[in-house]
C-alpha cells in the first residue's frame, strides 16, 4: 500500500489523547499549515486560541481521503503564536492506518436535500450518509453535492452513490429510486449538527413512547 502522508493545506481532525490514554470524543478540525520534516508538521490550533497546556500531549489525527479516512498518533512538541494567530509543531510517531469507522445510527426522516440541483425528501439519515428518494437513476461511484435542512438548518455536504435500487409504484404513491449516498470530506462541525439532530429526535422518540407505556399501564 503506497504510505499515506499529509500536505500542507489538508485538512484534518484532531482528538486529544487523555491522561488514562483514551481518547477523547470530542474532536476539532485542524489545517496542515507547514510541512518541516518528514514526520513534522505545523499545523493550526483547532480552536483558534491559546492551547500551550497541551503541548507535550499526544493527539490523534484523522485524515480523510475519498471514501475513507485514516489515522495515525502525533506529538505535540510546541505552541507557536504570531499576532494571535496559533498554530502547533507536531511530531508524527506512527504511521496512518485506515480508520475502523463505527457503524452510525440511521434515523428516518423525511428531511428537505437538495441533490445537485433537484430538490427532493430523505428517507433516512446518519451520521456518514443519507437515503434519500430520487426521479432519475444515479450510478453507484457518482459524487453529488448539495444542502441537507435539518428543519431549519442548512448542512452542506459532498457524497458517493453506494445504491440505487428501484422502488414500484404503490397505492397512494408513485415510483421512485431510493438512493443511499455516504458523506466524504464532511467538516467535523456538519456531522456533529447531524449527530446532534438525531440525538434530539432519538429523545422524543423515547419521551414519546414512555409517555405512551406510562399510560397503557396505570
Amino acid at each position: 500500500m503506497k504510505e499515506v502522508r499529509m500536505d500542507v493545506g489538508d485538512k484534518i481532525s484532531i482528538k486529544f489523547q487523555l491522561s488514562d490514554g483514551t481518547i477523547s470524543s470530542i474532536s476539532y478540525t485542524s489545517r496542515v499549515e507547514e510541512v518541516l520534516a518528514k514526520d513534522e508538521y505545523i499545523i493550526s490550533s483547532p480552536t483558534g486560541t491559546d492551547m500551550s497546556k497541551w503541548v507535550g500531549k499526544n493527539i490523534q489525527i484523522v485524515l480523510p481521503k475519498p471514501g475513507t479516512a485514516y489515522t495515525c498518533m502525533a506529538n505535540i512538541l510546541e505552541q507557536k503564536a504570531e499576532r494571535k494567530v496559533y498554530s502547533f509543531v507536531i511530531r508524527q510517531v506512527s504511521e496512518f492506518v485506515k480508520e475502523q469507522r463505527r457503524e452510525y445510527y440511521r434515523l428516518k426522516a423525511s428531511l428537505r436535500i437538495k441533490v445537485n440541483t433537484v430538490e427532493t425528501r430523505t428517507i433516512d439519515i446518519s451520521g456518514n450518509g443519507v437515503a434519500f428518494k430520487f426521479l432519475m437513476e444515479l450510478k453507484k461511484g457518482e459524487e453529488i453535492k448539495g444542502t441537507i435542512y435539518l428543519d431549519k438548518i442548512p448542512i452542506e455536504y459532498r457524497a458517493i452513490i453506494v445504491r440505487c435500487n428501484s422502488v414500484p409504484p404503490q397505492q397512494d404513491e408513485p415510483g421512485y429510486y431510493r438512493v443511499s449516498a455516504k458523506f466524504i470530506d464532511m467538516e467535523t462541525k456538519e456531522q456533529d449538527a447531524i449527530l446532534k439532530y438525531i440525538h434530539e429526535r432519538q429523545l422524543e422518540q423515547i419521551r414519546h413512547e414512555r409517555g405512551f407505556f406510562g399510560f397503557i399501564f396505570k
